[in-house]
């Protein structure tokens, strides 16, 4: 199955270097025109089916870049990992509130999990448990998926080495940037983060 994904287009806390997870701020201007650039980079192709985090962002710029005529299925399986106390707090208040944590989010990323969110590797489970199913029970060749930067992150990181703890060799990925996948036993990314803007 060829997937391919779309990372929402910038959004205010983005502009504001604040944690997102599982919060939402709205897209910026800039945001907006950027998924109405991705219209240039989905409309060449054709999907059997498209899927968006449940996240107001994603659900935003899905609706921008989207033919309004297909139908987008939401799936909390695609949301941002869960950051628990971190969200709607900048970098640097992180930083100074959660030391060791935040140590543990950049150092030991198998260790890490936030204080009432989840860690990278539960984030892994339920995008690949999804993926499969999906595969599985519906058939599909190709999908499209918009969802969020730390899920490709942690996509890219298992599918190209296999173990979460070298998440932070994986590339950042760009505000509506597509990135392309092939779903199968061995999976294999084709297509990493293109932009049209």
């Amino acid at each position: 199955m060829e997937v391919s994904l779309i990372r929402h287009g910038q959004t205010l806390w983005n502009c504001q270097s604040r944690f997102q997870g599982q919060l939402d701020s709205p897209l910026t201007e800039e945001g907006i025109k950027q998924a109405k650039s991705v219209k240039k980079i989905i409309s060449r192709k054709s999907y059997d089916h498209v899927y968006s985090s449940s996240l107001g962002r994603t659900i935003a710029t899905a609706n921008i870049a989207m033919n309004p005529i297909m139908g987008i299925t939401l799936l909390d399986d695609f949301r941002e990992i869960n950051l628990g106390q971190w969200q709607g707090r900048t970098v640097g208040e992180v930083q100074k509130l959660y030391a060791s944590e935040y140590e543990a989010f950049h150092n030991t990323p198998r260790e890490y999990k936030a204080v009432n969110g989840e860690g990278f590797s539960e984030v892994w489970s339920r995008v690949s448990y999804c993926l499969d199913n999906i595969k599985r029970i519906n058939g599909y060749k190709k999908i499209l998926i918009f969802t969020h930067g730390m899920v490709l992150k942690v996509i890219y990181t298992m599918i190209k080495y296999g173990n979460i703890n070298y998440i932070w060799d994986a590339p950042s990925f760009d505000s509506a940037s597509l990135t392309v996948l092939n779903w199968t036993k061995h999976p294999s990314i084709s297509l990493e983060n293109r932009i049209a803007y």
